[in-house]
């Protein structure tokens, strides 16, 4: 049984350490005490203790806390059981080897139910209108921003791990790879995204490019050079402040009277996951004017919570994390916003007669129109 608590233990904490809202966390978590449940013989009192000599509370209290991210702030007691103050724990923390009275505070948990009751309506126009703005600034932050609301991702992925790739006949859809949170996965997957696709690539090229992106991933790599997901970790932490301010000048302060993303229910401001539930909202319902169910695996799919080559019912679990961010929504259609193309100045290159072939097979590996392009890639 040791070994199997271990592997237990570890397979938790692997699996939830990158993760940022609780609706991602808590399957884990309730897996792991049915687990508990069904294949031990601990007694409350004992579970502790065990669970401790197994690693659990170590491993997580490793990990840095951000309040309504990874934490939540629980009573500090003293000897004789009087509170004297609060602490971060790690959510994880709060939800195994619980005892009765924590089960059933758990069980009444209404965190979930109170944003989805209390949505928000979106105005698609002046949403993108917004976005359309952060798309031109010449600020990495704005861009990083504006790429975010535009795609939905992670401000990691968009930073240091996305890899946006054209369709063909697909003027608003992308393949995407870089996921972050996956735990070794690395799934491609068809997204949406709200300005033509073309330009989007552009936009996050003009990004990546940028000496302030490129000197933070170099940073990140020296202090963590084998873990991608510590990385991840520290470019969210360090670019958190700078990027949140972003959204709040842009969609709205706390105090706006009108502001073009309203505060999501139970948050103080404004923050990135915020564009990322918008985004959801709007590419799901642009994209996908079904039943309801359609509706949700559709955005299930765009947000990566249900991908992979051959998805099962199984895994339609992960689409209760994707009801988390269901709170906004919008009674406008969504438009598809065009961009003024700037015309391409294309110059000829002279290439070493051995290296054509190679040309023409990279353009035919990546499906590109033309061996410009190609080249392009590979300076880039």
């Amino acid at each position: 049984m040791s070994k199997a608590l271990q592997a237990k233990v570890n397979e938790l904490f692997e699996a939830t350490k990158g993760l940022e809202t609780f609706e991602e966390m808590q399957p884990y978590c309730d897996d792991f005490n049915i687990w508990i449940k069904e294949n031990t013989t601990y007694s409350q009192k004992s579970l502790g203790t065990v669970l401790s000599r197994y690693g659990l509370y170590k491993k997580f209290k490793s990990l840095p806390l951000e309040q309504e991210v990874n934490a939540v702030p629980v009573p500090k007691l003293d000897k004789e059981g009087n509170q004297i103050g609060t602490e971060l724990k790690h959510y994880v923390l709060t939800q195994c080897g619980l005892k009765k009275q924590d089960w059933e505070t758990r069980n009444t948990t209404t965190r979930a139910t109170d944003r989805l009751t209390n949505g928000n309506e979106i105005d698609p126009d002046q949403y993108l209108e917004v976005v359309g703005n952060l798309l031109a600034s010449d600020n990495p932050h704005e861009l990083a921003v504006g790429l975010i609301a535009v795609t939905g991702r992670r401000p990691h992925e968009i930073l240091a791990r996305a890899k946006f790739t054209a369709i063909d006949g697909e003027e608003y859809q992308v393949m995407f790879e870089g996921q972050g949170k996956k735990r070794g996965d690395k799934p491609v997957f068809k997204i949406a995204t709200l300005y033509p696709a073309d330009y989007v690539i552009k936009i996050h090229n003009q990004l990546r490019k940028e000496p302030d992106t490129k000197a933070l991933l170099k940073k990140v790599k020296i202090e963590f050079p084998n873990d991608t997901a510590a990385q991840n970790r520290a470019i969210d932490s360090r670019r958190n402040g700078s990027l949140n301010r972003v959204v709040r000048a842009y969609f709205g302060e706390k105090e706006s009277s009108n502001p073009v993303l309203a505060i999501r229910h139970g948050e103080e401001q404004d923050n990135c996951k915020a564009l990322r539930a918008a985004y959801a909202a709007l590419a799901t319902e642009r994209d996908c004017p079904k039943g309801i169910g359609e509706k949700m695996l559709h955005a299930a799919r765009l947000l990566g919570h249900y991908v992979g080559e051959s998805p099962t019912d199984s895994s339609l679990r992960q689409t209760v994390t994707t009801l988390g961010y269901l709170d906004y929504y919008t009674n406008k259609p969504v438009p598809f916003p065009a961009v003024e193309r700037e015309r391409v100045k294309v110059a000829n290159v002279r290439v070493f007669a051995e290296d054509i072939e190679t040309i023409r097979e990279l353009q035919q590996k990546w499906e590109l129109p033309n061996q410009q392009t190609t080249v392009k890639n590979l300076l880039e």
